[in-house]
């Protein structure tokens, strides 16, 4: 068979971070935290995982600044209700897939 392979875009923004987010009610929570990762254009992956953490985002920001309102508005908002964000820079990209 065949497989197309499509290069991926690049995030246009200078700083990528990795959230791993943990949220403190799942029932409430979840649905609409989702939506806001689909809808919010700072957010380039988001996974749901399981393990020690929830989500795993990654986002794209002009500095880490962008990326500190961004997690406080996470952190302050009560449809979320985050219990714990824990962040790494992406500092290279040693290998990267498109599956």
């Amino acid at each position: 068979g065949y497989r197309a392979v499509i290069k991926a875009p690049r995030a246009t923004k200078p700083i990528v971070v990795i959230a791993q987010v943990t949220l403190a009610d799942h029932g409430r929570s979840q649905a609409p935290f989702e939506d806001d990762m689909r809808a919010n254009p700072a957010v380039l992956d988001c996974w749901l995982v399981s393990g020690t953490f929830d989500f795993l985002v990654r986002l794209a920001c002009e500095d880490l600044d962008e990326y500190r309102r961004i997690a406080n508005a996470w952190l302050e908002s009560p449809r979320f209700r985050i219990e714990k964000i824990v962040t790494t820079a992406e500092l290279q990209a040693i290998k990267r897939s498109i599956v």
